[in-house]
């Protein structure tokens, strides 16, 4: 009878991960009695990467089997899951682990690494490597320099590969792709982080992440350049530590499974320098970044209006000297938001 569990009703927080990668065993060589010591029996088996543990289960729980999968945490390390439970309380499951879960536990418990494939160990060099040049800063600094060099390196694909390996490797993927891997490099740096499944327009996945006790969220393929239709080698920032307020508008989540994120408005874009009360402070730094030779330029317009008013306002500059001899731009269709500005210079310019 094959399941495939929806979003998990309880998020792995930081305290539940640790308990079980200290190696603890919950399941008793008896039957299992509760969800309590099925969730505990699907984390010990999921941090070991058995494949298909068999187990007992109480005879008045083996018809809830399919249920207690359901209820679980499953979702956080697994890309499916098909179980049998006879009359007799005598289960097996077959469980399929993420990438991002198969080179976490790999790179915990070293001895692990002998169950990857040949690629997935190439896949785990790489994560390594990146977080070993990582700089002794703030996991704030941490999250921007993993989350950058993520996105500028990588395509994202609808139909791509969910493989958080393979993104590392070939540079490529779905969503699912993009926050396993940023959740593999996050938890190998030591920053906690969750990925979220919801949905933004049809399916699809991002992460949040804990900043000095305050949650955010980060939807890394949304601030993909070909995703948002800015230039390449451009990384937006437009969704990079959202409060719950700012996500909703643009993406649905069922928000009593994680955790809440009570941050700032534009926190990246006030933290960074970034965030301009009007059009004339928001155009100033623009064309000091410009004068320097900048390509592109991003900030937060508290008064942005919508698309048609800050297009008025380029048209009333677009004469003056100085002015980009070519300019594009992305931005919000109303309101408050990011904008995105890329310059073309010309020759005697530079």
């Amino acid at each position: 009878m094959p399941t495939y569990p929806s979003v998990c009703k309880c998020f792995w927080n930081a305290a539940c991960l640790a308990v079980f990668l200290c190696g603890t065993t919950l399941l008793a060589q008896g039957e299992i009695a509760s969800q309590r010591e099925f969730e505990a029996a699907l984390q010990t088996w999921a941090s070991r990467l058995e494949e298909n543990p068999a187990f007992r289960v109480k005879a008045s729980l083996y018809r809830r089997v399919g249920e207690m999968l359901h209820e679980s945490a499953l979702r956080t390390y697994c890309r499916s899951a098909s179980f049998t439970c006879d009359s007799r309380g005598l289960g097996h499951i077959r469980l399929e682990y993420t990438s991002h879960w198969r080179l976490w536990q790999a790179f915990v418990s070293p001895a692990l690494e002998s169950r990857l494939t040949a690629r997935e160990r190439r896949a785990l060099a790489e994560a390594k490597r990146r977080v070993a040049a990582l700089p002794e800063t703030c996991a704030a600094e941490k999250l921007l320099l993993l989350h950058d060099a993520l996105v500028a390196c990588a395509d994202y694909e609808m139909q791509g590969t969910d493989s958080a390996a393979e993104l590392l490797l070939e540079h490529r993927g779905s969503c699912a792709a993009y926050s396993g891997a940023l959740w593999l490099l996050l938890h190998m740096a030591g920053i906690p982080a969750v990925i979220v499944e919801g949905s933004a327009g049809g399916p699809h996945g991002w992460n949040m992440v804990q900043l000095e006790g305050e949650w955010y969220h980060v939807d890394a393929t949304w601030n993909d350049p070909l995703v948002g239709n800015v230039s390449a080698g451009m990384v937006s920032h437009a969704w990079f530590c959202l409060s719950d307020a700012e996500m909703k508008a643009t993406h649905q989540w069922r928000k009593g499974d994680y955790p809440s994120a009570r941050g700032d408005v534009a926190w990246y874009f006030r933290r960074n320098g970034l965030y301009f009360k009007s059009f004339a402070e928001f155009w100033d730094a623009a064309m000091t970044a410009y004068a320097k030779g900048e390509t592109s330029f991003e900030g937060y317009l508290e008064t942005y209006g919508n698309r048609r008013q800050f297009m008025q306002r380029l048209e009333l500059l677009s004469g003056r000297p100085g002015f980009p001899r070519s300019l594009s731009w992305v931005g919000p269709e109303s309101g408050a938001g990011a904008v995105y500005l890329t310059f073309s210079h010309s020759r005697n310019e530079r």
